[in-house]
């Protein structure tokens, strides 16, 4: 009876041990590797990159961050909210709508396209973000674009 229980004791040591093994493995695999675990199964980068742009389609450009910033400065000066509005985010025009109601003068004063400069830190497929500075080169404001579905650049944050 003592020696069964004793393989028995062995057996189930062996067993954990086993699984311990698995596990510690599994995870350095994984990390050291670059699996990533994406709905109960393992992909290594490349097979996951493509398993996911599968379901990604790019949408093409119809105007450029720069035109639709253009575009916006002209309407605000020249006092026309609405048009500056088709310059904006849909989801973000009643905001801005009312911003632009009480702050058009401090809109007016913000640099011409020339003088802002692409955020590359900040730059993905669908969203875009430029900054400008004072002459000394003090960081002062972020404007952000994003592309809709439909194509066009719009401001998302300024």
């Amino acid at each position: 009876m003592k020696k069964l229980r004793k393989i028995s004791e062995i057996i189930l040591l062996i067993v954990l041990v086993s699984f311990f093994v698995l596990f510690v493995y599994s995870y350095w695999e994984a990390r050291h590797n670059n699996y990533i675990k994406y709905q109960d199964k393992w992909y290594t980068l490349e097979e996951f990159d493509d398993l996911i742009s599968q379901g990604r389609t790019v949408i093409e450009a119809k105007n450029t961050p720069e035109e639709a910033y253009k575009n916006f400065l002209e309407a605000i000066r020249g006092d026309d909210i609405d048009r500056a509005l088709d310059y904006i985010s849909e989801d973000k025009r009643i905001e801005y709508y009312k911003v632009l109601s009480s702050r058009l003068e401090y809109y007016k004063s913000v640099p011409e396209v020339e003088n802002i400069h692409q955020n590359l830190k900040m730059t993905y497929e669908n969203s875009i973000s430029y900054y400008y500075q004072t002459s000394d080169g003090e960081y002062v404001k972020t404007v952000s674009f994003k592309k809709g579905l439909d194509g066009y650049w719009r401001i998302d944050y300024i």
